[in-house]
C-alpha cells in the first residue's frame, strides 16, 4: 500500500492481513507511508517505486488525499505515472478511495468521482471506502467513522476499509466478520461500535462493492 495517514492510522495493512489469516486466506501486506503526502510527493521520494520494483507483489494499492477538487490533477496524474510502473513489474494497481474531512462533507461526490475516474483511466481495482461509508451512514447516521479531528478514521472506519479491501480481492465476506468476538480480534478493543452497527457496517461494504 502506498499512502498516507489515512492508511496508516490504526495500521490498515496490519489490520487487513490479520483478517485475511483469521480467514485462512493467504495475504502478505506491506506499506510506504508519507504523513500528509499525495502520490506525487512519493514519486519524487521515491521509496514506493523501489519497493515496487523489489517485491514480487500482486496488487498495489494507491491513496492519496481526497482529491475531490483541487488534487484531482495530481491525483489522475500520478495514478497514471504509478500504474503504468507497477504493470511494468507484473502487478495491478488498485485505488483505495477515501473520503472528505467533515467539513467539506458536501465534497462526498467529487471524490468519489476522482477514484472512480483514476481507476477506469488505469484499469486499476476500485476499492470504494468512501462509498462504504456514505453506505454505513445510510443505515445508521450514529456510527463514528471520523475520528475527533474529523478527518482522520476510527477503527470502525479502518475495519470497514479492511472489509471492502477483502471483498474486492477475495470474493463475498465471510459471516464471522459481523461478529463482535471476531472483529475485535481484528481491529482492537477500540472497535466502538454496537452489535447491530457492526452487522450495517459489514452490509455497507458488500453494498459498496456490488455497485
Amino acid at each position: 500500500m502506498i499512502g498516507n495517514s489515512l492508511t496508516e492510522q490504526n495500521d490498515l495493512p496490519r489490520m487487513l492481513c490479520r483478517l485475511a489469516d483469521a480467514t485462512r486466506v493467504s495475504l502478505h501486506c506491506e506499506a510506504v507511508i508519507l504523513s500528509g503526502a499525495a502520490l506525487s510527493d512519493h514519486w519524487i521520494d521515491g521509496h514506493a517505486a523501489q519497493r515496487i520494483a523489489a517485491g514480487s507483489w500482486t496488487i498495489v494499492v494507491l491513496q492519496q488525499g481526497p482529491s475531490g477538487t483541487t488534487g484531482r490533477p495530481s491525483l489522475l496524474e500520478y495514478a497514471t505515472r504509478y500504474s503504468r510502473l507497477i504493470r511494468g513489474h507484473g502487478a495491478r494497481p488498485a485505488m483505495y478511495m477515501v473520503w472528505p474531512s467533515r467539513q467539506r462533507s458536501y465534497d462526498f461526490d467529487r471524490v468519489s468521482d476522482s477514484y472512480h475516474a483514476a481507476a477506469l483511466k488505469n484499469d486499476a481495482l476500485l476499492l470504494p471506502v468512501g462509498e462504504a461509508w456514505r453506505a454505513a451512514w445510510r443505515r445508521d447516521q450514529d456510527i463514528r467513522l471520523y475520528a475527533p479531528d474529523n478527518f482522520h478514521p476510527t477503527p470502525a472506519a479502518s475495519y470497514l476499509a479492511a472489509l471492502v479491501f477483502y471483498h474486492q480481492l477475495f470474493g463475498a465476506l465471510p459471516e464471522s466478520t459481523g461478529e463482535m468476538t471476531f472483529a475485535k480480534s481484528i481491529a482492537g478493543d477500540g472497535l466502538d461500535v454496537t452489535r447491530r452497527q457492526l452487522g450495517l457496517l459489514r452490509e455497507a461494504a458488500i453494498e459498496a462493492c456490488q455497485k
